[in-house]
């Protein structure tokens, strides 16, 4: 197994070898002669002149093995794909790959989309987060402009069962429905079930942040026109309509 050269002994490598060629131009003047103090070849000695003359120092660096150009790197046309929903969206890898996947039919595995961001230098995603204070929101009149949703867990002597709940903001219509499993799944067949009950359009969908709620709940939702809103982290009360809601007024129960 080939030893892996650092940073550092490729410079010091690059500064030898430019030693021998300033050996050449300033003491021996002849080639020969200059190959046989460093004990080197002359086709390694014209090769290491030409790489300088062409790339400077940097040309001097041993090169990494393997070739040049890989016949299996991602095409140019993807790896600006990649870029360009990066920039746009501001998702970290994994969710960078799903939204490929699905919007763009195009599969990459985490250490590609990696490597390709990182050879472009593209900046990390920060992972602050800000978290605002409290607001007091308008009342909201348009039926559909807001909806929350909500899911609580009822336990039962026969086991858990979990309660999704719908409640426009405007309104307060409200759609309950009873699942034995909370999952994404779930979530989006309850969507599914509250975009049929409900008696306007919806356009926004208020959850809180739990894996019910996760990426392919919220690209469901833009594929139906809806946007998604998370409420801050550690602030239950900002959905706090659909969270209150215990008894059911219209309900039904299925084993999704």
């Amino acid at each position: 197994m080939k030893r892996v050269i650092g940073d550092r002994e490729r410079a010091q490598r690059a500064a030898t070898r430019l030693r021998v060629l300033q050996h050449f131009e300033q003491v021996s003047r002849n080639i020969s002669r200059t190959c046989r103090f460093f004990g080197i070849s002359r086709s390694l000695f014209y090769e290491w002149l030409r790489r300088y003359q062409r790339e400077g120092l940097e040309g001097l660096r041993p090169r990494l093995p393997g070739p040049r150009v890989s016949p299996f790197r991602t095409a140019p046309h993807i790896e600006a794909l990649v870029l360009r929903v990066r920039q746009e969206r501001q998702y970290g890898v994994p969710r960078l790959r799903l939204f490929l996947r699905r919007y763009h039919a195009v599969s990459l595995s985490p250490p590609t989309i990696r490597r390709i961001l990182r050879e472009h230098r593209v900046p990390r995603v920060s992972q602050k987060r800000y978290r605002p204070g409290p607001k007091r929101r308008p009342e909201l009149h348009v039926p559909g402009q807001s909806v929350q949703v909500d899911v609580k867990h009822l336990k039962l002597q026969s086991g858990r069962l979990y309660q999704f709940t719908a409640i426009d903001e405007a309104t307060r219509y409200r759609v309950l429905k009873i699942y034995d499993h909370n999952s994404i799944q779930s979530a989006i067949h309850f969507i599914n079930e509250v975009r049929q009950a409900f008696p306007a359009a919806i356009r926004r969908i208020q959850t809180d942040n739990g894996s019910e709620w996760g990426t392919d709940f919220t690209w469901h939702l833009r594929d139906l026109g809806i946007a998604h809103k998370h409420i801050p982290p550690g602030r239950p009360e900002s959905n706090g309509k659909s969270s209150a809601v215990i008894a059911p007024t219209r309900m039904s129960s299925t084993g999704a």
